[in-house]
């Protein structure tokens, strides 16, 4: 079986040119203007984005990942429009992402509780991973991890939308459900 323990990341700056394949390359091809109009364009969960850093995600993955730029993306690009199964996810998703945020701490008795104590912990060592030096220190956070109830959640919608509450410096929680509430009035 795969660990759930990631390796540490090394970061490094590459080129756009050379961090991209030709499929992604290829992509910019599409003919998203008509004679210089933005063509219209309905969205649906499966759809996949061709631009920017989130290229290749759908938008289901990207209301999981980063809720702040799914709702910005309607209202910046003209004719840029979610359907009805899109609005009625992300209504899902951000009363989550607002319980999430609100949840107290230590408060592990329920189903939440026990997975926003775990992706924490998961942060915590992976910032250690990654930024510290002390052995005996990313030990402590890995033993905090209860790797066989991680499984169980690893790459699930749960887990994405409590790392994006936790880790994403974005809108407060009233300006994101104000964003969305306008996204639901424009939607046509």
């Amino acid at each position: 079986m795969n660990s759930i323990f990631r390796k540490k990341k090394i970061y490094t700056r590459d080129l756009e040119s050379n961090s991209k394949s030709n499929s992604e390359k290829l992509n910019f091809r599409t003919v998203t203007h008509a004679n210089g109009i933005p063509r219209a364009r309905r969205y649906s969960l499966s759809c996949k984005l061709y631009f920017t850093k989130y290229s290749g995600s759908t938008i289901q993955e990207l209301i999981e990942t980063n809720f702040d730029y799914f709702t910005w993306l309607p209202r910046n690009i003209e004719n840029f429009i979610y359907d009805e199964h899109v609005i009625e996810y992300a209504e899902t998703c951000l009363k989550l992402l607002e319980k999430i945020e609100t949840y107290p701490a230590g408060l592990i008795q329920t189903e939440l509780g026990k997975a926003i104590n775990q992706v924490d912990a998961m942060i915590e060592y992976e910032h250690s991973l990654d930024f510290e030096n002390d052995e005996d220190l990313l030990l402590a956070y890995k033993a905090e991890i209860n790797v066989k109830y991680y499984k169980t959640i690893i790459n699930t919608p749960n887990e994405r939308l409590i790392r994006q509450a936790r880790e994403i410096e974005g809108n407060s929680p009233g300006y994101r459900r104000r964003y969305f509430e306008e996204i639901k009035t424009n939607k046509k």
